[in-house]
C-alpha cells in the first residue's frame, strides 16, 4: 500500500512529459497566429465604422443647419439654392466644422452641399391634384462627404470609393 502511495506521489511532482508539453505549445501557438492573422482585418472595419460615424454627424450637422435655415426671402425667392449649392464645409477629425475660409492644416472631411431645385410633392388631398405643385416645406438634398487632407479636394475627380454621397429630405418648419 504504501509502494503505490509512494509511486503516485513521484508520478504527481514529476510534471509534464515532452510530448505533452509540445502538443500544448503547439496548440497555444497556433491559436495566437490566427487571433494575429485577424488583427488587420479587424483594424480595417475599426476604422471604416469609424468614418462612417464620423461622416454621419457631419452629414446631420450640414441638414440640421439646411433645416433652420430661411428657404424663401420676403418676396418669395429662392434663397436655399443661392445660399447652399455648391457651398463646402471643412471638418477636423472630430467632425468639428473648421473655418471655411481658413480651415488650417486640420482638415480631415470635406463635405459639399447639392441643393436641386424643388421637386418633392406629397398625394394630393383634393380629388385634383396642381400638378407641376411642389411641397414648399420640403427639399431634397445631397451631402458629399469625402475623408480628404486637402481643401482642393474635388469630388468630380474624385475616385467613388474615396466619398460617400447621403441624400436626404429636409422639412422645415414655416419660415
Amino acid at each position: 500500500m504504501q509502494s503505490n502511495l509512494n509511486r503516485l506521489k513521484s508520478r504527481l511532482l514529476q510534471g509534464f512529459s515532452l510530448p505533452e508539453a509540445t502538443i500544448s505549445i503547439a496548440i497555444a501557438a497556433l491559436g495566437l497566429t490566427s487571433l494575429l492573422g485577424f488583427l488587420p482585418q479587424s483594424m480595417h472595419t475599426l476604422k471604416q465604422a469609424g468614418d462612417i460615424a464620423t461622416e454621419t454627424r457631419i452629414t446631420e450637422q450640414i441638414l440640421s443647419s439646411i433645416s433652420n435655415s430661411e428657404w424663401v426671402d420676403a418676396s418669395g425667392n429662392d434663397v436655399l439654392t443661392n445660399e447652399y449649392q455648391g457651398k463646402r464645409y471643412y471638418f477636423d477629425d472630430l467632425a468639428v466644422e473648421l473655418d471655411s475660409k481658413n480651415p488650417g492644416d486640420w482638415v480631415s472631411y470635406v463635405a459639399e452641399v447639392e441643393v436641386p431645385q424643388s421637386d418633392i410633392s406629397l398625394p394630393a388631398t383634393s380629388p385634383v391634384p396642381n400638378n407641376g405643385d411642389s411641397d414648399p416645406y420640403l427639399r431634397r438634398v445631397v451631402v458629399k462627404v469625402g475623408n480628404a487632407n486637402s481643401t482642393q479636394f474635388s469630388f468630380d475627380d474624385a475616385p467613388a470609393s474615396t466619398f460617400r454621397t447621403y441624400a436626404s429630405v429636409v422639412s422645415r418648419s414655416g419660415k
